[in-house]
């Protein structure tokens, strides 16, 4: 099954969209605010390091996704035929980026 050109417009909108807002979660993890949030949540200086490390990694990630999802929606508009195989890929790797931020993330 093909993408007909109305249905990869649709998804194309809807990707920019999503990865939009990936984009800006990302530049908000990674604002000074939040790592000053991160860091004074925690007591002792290794705890706040590491704190502040976690969130511009999660930064960095959300702001990957980002990227990656505008990317899929701009291939898909290009290129409908290989939709399928574009989906699958843009699901594997918001799988490995979820991973790693609930890795960063958790509590130690």
């Amino acid at each position: 099954m093909i993408l007909t050109d109305e249905k990869a417009l649709v998804v194309l909108i809807c990707f920019a969209a999503a990865g939009l807002v990936f984009m800006v979660c990302g530049f908000y993890f990674m604002s000074e605010g939040f790592l000053n949030s991160l860091k004074e949540s925690r007591k002792d200086e290794e705890s706040r390091r590491l704190a502040e490390y976690s969130g511009r990694l999660c930064g960095q990630v959300a702001t990957g996704i980002g990227a990656l999802t505008i990317f899929c929606g701009i291939m898909t508009k290009v290129f409908p035929q290989i939709f399928h195989f574009l989906a699958l890929f843009y699901v594997i790797a918001l799988m490995i980026g979820f991973m790693v931020i609930s890795f960063t993330m958790r509590k130690r």
